[in-house]
């Protein structure tokens, strides 16, 4: 980084942290209108914070967990995805060229991304899943036969004490139609969760958000003619979708939803030890009032079997990353 004064870096600094007072905010516009090598700094000192402006913990994938060894995590970048990435060129170059341009400082620096985290769920604490298909209220996992459990079959919860263990593709009570229609597909074992958006209505509005859903997921040795899959979706919902929701109808909750992902990711490793992360993500449209999300694994289409033997998630995340926004 080129040098630069201390009290440039200070104004710096406390502008891009969102501490800046107008008279700080104005001294820093001087500088920066004033001086080229200013503006290189903050060019440099705000490429620095994009990378730290999100969940440190989505820049890692865990490698390796036992019940006997230590976390080794090795750094990750996720395709397409602007997090821990430093800000285009293009960009940068936009910012200088608007600097010197004499245009006010407060309308050129919107380059970071605001992330808020919906749902951070190690199932340490918190309500119980429940085994009753679709929630129709935020607040609680809900889907097919499960149990919290803590370490089990050779498996370490990923973080904390405790993690869930998906038992069946299907739940007490579920109907016979759920039922016939699920026998044409491969057999799931879900957990659900509703979210509600509405607090984030004027990100929605200003567009460009995205919803991002991760888990851990992890087996118990299987035998190598059995595979299964990981498998995650994301429904964004309007109010009257929300108001109508049934426990037992995925199908069409597909049809109404305003948009819809479906991922079904790599196949588990046989080793118990190992935990994989894996996940997707959704553009939110603006008139969503509420996201569905659901994590949970597959049998392999073949297997055609309702039974789980020894399956687990942890670490569920959701966040919702909406682009930052200047200072008038």
């Amino acid at each position: 980084m080129s040098q630069s004064s201390p009290e440039l870096t200070d104004l710096i600094h406390a502008f891009l942290d969102g501490r800046a007072t107008d008279a700080e905010a104005d001294r820093l516009n001087e500088l920066l209108l004033a001086d080229p090598a200013a503006r290189e700094t903050y060019v440099q000192l705000a490429d620095m914070h994009s990378c730290l402006a999100v969940d440190e913990q989505l820049w890692v994938r865990p490698a390796v967990h036992s019940g006997n060894e230590s976390h080794t995590r090795e750094p990750v970048r996720s395709k397409g995805s602007m997090l821990g990435r430093p800000l285009p060129a293009a960009v940068v170059g936009l910012a200088v060229g608007l600097l010197g341009a004499s245009l006010a400082f407060g309308y050129v620096v919107p380059m970071l991304l605001h992330v808020a985290t919906l749902v951070n769920d190690s199932f340490e604490s918190g309500p119980a899943p429940v085994s009753i298909g679709m929630p129709s209220k935020p607040g609680v996992w809900s889907g097919d036969l499960s149990e919290v459990v803590g370490l089990s079959q050779g498996v370490t919860p990923f973080s904390g004490d405790r993690m869930l263990r998906l038992l069946r593709a299907d739940y007490p009570g579920k109907s016979r139609q759920e039922v016939d229609r699920a026998s044409r597909v491969s057999y799931v074992a879900d957990q659900w969760r509703l979210i509600d958006l509405r607090p984030f209505k004027a990100d929605l509005a200003a567009g460009g958000v995205m919803a991002r859903l991760s888990a851990a997921v992890n087996a118990a040795e299987f035998p190598e003619s059995e595979t299964y899959l990981c498998s995650f979706s994301i429904h964004a919902l309007d109010a009257e979708t929300v108001r109508n929701l049934t426990p037992d109808d995925p199908f069409g909750l597909t049809d109404a939803s305003l948009s819809v992902v479906h991922a079904t990711n790599a196949s588990l490793d046989r080793d118990p030890r190992t935990w994989q992360i894996e996940g997707c993500e959704l553009h939110v449209p603006a008139d969503a009032s509420h996201l569905m999300v659901r994590v949970g694994v597959t049998h392999n289409f073949e297997q055609r079997r309702v039974d789980f033997p020894g399956h687990y998630i942890d670490d569920v995340k959701l966040t919702l990353d909406s682009p930052g926004r200047a200072r008038p």
